[in-house]
């Protein structure tokens, strides 16, 4: 019979009924390796395990269990009761608001390979298709069909692939471009898979880590291979070289110890958590090929380093701007301040015309400025700062010792001025041009027998 999330179904329909809440560290689920290939239904407060026609499992009271305990299988691999619950979803699927266009940039990676059928449960419950170039999100559950694989590129750079009929959950992911520092966890329950570190597993040993049904995998900046295979089953962990021709170091650990693999080709095999990860073993590159060629060929192309820089600093390559018609050399003088001639600018900003600038910042279009700031017409200044007019010029262009122009006629033949700052009367100095004693002019004849 068909299945639906939170539709409550009577016990007579299941294999077997558990206690969920139970305060044992581990609940040990009958099935062989029903809780690696099950699905994950949750109706109300049960955790139903379905397995196609085989049959049902319930764990009664599961989500009313509170500690951090494990599920585990008759041969010991395990799934813990956090990663259960995210794998069955919330009680009310699409309750909540689903991911929009405008908060995309909360994704933590995106979808660089796909082939066949692939989804993603989100975290409000809602089964999405996968296509190429759509966003993941921290806690998404993949799935691959059986000819499905996908590859995803996380905005640290680190690039995760995963073959088919497997299944993965983004645990955590926390990365800071600008320290490039961070953390994140992942989830494999089964399949092939691969992935090459980037930012965050350069920080430590504990910052990037990829969990199994049998161990746990902590990574510093390498290349790895991994099978998380059904109970019984051989899962197999592999170091590969970098594309650089290098390699890193992985910690394998669970319950009962751990293995340091550093060298190419070393790997470990292991099927129960509670067994110690024995010492590495080479394999060949025939055999590695042969048991992760498929998921090391989804795995996406990791961005060079001038990408991630653009990427995290959200800049692209830059362009040198070319300069404006208006732009002034750094090395660009002039003798005055905005002298349109040379291409200067005013005061304003803005470039001026032929001629000065004028204390509005305007350009004067020609002629002197009077200290009003307005241009001059044609001649001289009078001593009020406004412009002369046109009857009142000396022919010469002078002015007399007062400021006012010089009456009419001017100053005298040779222009000079008497001692009390005057002009000469008309007829000017004496024959000579000379002054008498008392300052005045000499009249017509010049001084008397004793001048």
């Amino acid at each position: 019979m068909a299945l639906h999330k939170n539709t409550h179904l009577e016990t007579s329909d299941y294999l077997d009924v558990i206690d969920g809440n139970s305060t044992d560290e581990r609940i040990l689920v009958p099935h062989g390796d029903l809780i690696l290939t099950a699905d994950y239904v949750r109706s109300v407060n049960d955790l139903i395990l379905v397995r196609g026609d085989d049959g049902q499992v319930v764990l009664k009271n599961f989500f009313n269990n509170q500690s951090d305990g494990k599920l585990q299988t008759s041969d010991g691999a395990e799934i813990s009761f956090e990663l259960a619950k995210v794998l069955a979803g919330p009680a009310a699927p699409g309750q909540f608001a689903q991911v929009s266009e405008n908060s995309t940039k909360l994704a933590i990676g995106s979808i660089e390979k796909v082939q066949g059928s692939v989804t993603a449960q989100r975290v409000d419950g809602v089964k999405v298709d996968l296509r190429q170039g759509d966003p993941v999100f921290q806690g998404d559950v993949i799935q691959t069909s059986v000819s499905g694989s996908v590859g995803i590129l996380f905005e640290d750079n680190t690039s995760i692939s995963l073959s088919e009929s497997g299944r993965m959950v983004l645990d955590d992911f926390v990365y800071d471009p600008a320290t490039q520092e961070g953390a994140s966890s992942t989830s494999v329950v089964q399949g092939v898979f691969s992935f090459v570190s980037g930012q965050i597993a350069k920080n430590g040993p504990d910052s990037m880590v990829v969990n199994t049904p049998v161990a746990t995998i902590g990574i510093r900046g390498t290349t790895v291979a991994g099978r998380a295979a059904q109970t019984g089953q051989e899962n197999t962990i592999a170091l590969l070289q970098d594309s650089d021709g290098g390699v890193g170091q992985i910690t394998i650990a669970n319950a009962a110890g751990s293995q340091v693999l550093s060298a190419v080709g070393q790997s470990v095999t292991l099927s129960s958590f509670t067994q110690p990860p024995p010492a590495p073993v080479v394999l060949p590159a025939a055999v590695i090929r042969q048991q992760f060629g498929s998921a090391v060929a989804s795995r996406p192309v990791q961005r060079t380093q001038e990408e991630q820089r653009s990427r995290e600093t959200n800049e692209g390559p830059r362009e040198q701007a070319a300069p404006s018609e208006d732009a002034v050399p750094d090395d660009a003088t002039g003798e005055q301040e905005g002298q349109g001639a040379d291409g200067e600018l005013g005061p304003d900003g803005e470039p001026l015309s032929e001629g000065e600038v004028g204390p509005d910042g305007e350009p004067v279009p020609e002629g002197e400025i009077g200290p009003d700031g307005e241009p001059l017409s044609e001649g001289e200044i009078g001593p009020d700062g406004e412009p002369l007019p046109e009857a009142e010029p000396l022919p010469e262009g002078e002015l007399g010792p007062d400021g006012d122009p010089s009456p009419e006629g001017g100053p005298g033949p040779e222009g000079e001025l008497g001692p009390d700052g005057d002009p000469p009367p008309e007829g000017g100095p004496g024959p000579e041009g000379e002054l008498g004693p008392d300052g005045e002019p000499l009249s017509e004849g010049g001084p008397g027998p004793e001048g």
